[in-house]
């Protein structure tokens, strides 16, 4: 039983190692410059 606990978790492991660094790329290169949303910019806000 313990034999197969470790060959899941083994495979886990070898999962999350391949998918999190693919999704951490693709955050970035998908990653917006501006703001998606104008309405909420603040450029137009007068701070006093």
């Amino acid at each position: 039983m313990i034999s197969k606990i470790r060959k899941r978790h083994r495979l886990i492991w070898l999962i999350l190692a391949v998918i999190l660094p693919l999704l951490l790329a693709a955050s970035i290169a998908f990653r917006h410059n501006q703001p998606t949303n104008e309405k909420n910019s603040r450029k137009g806000i007068i701070h006093r």
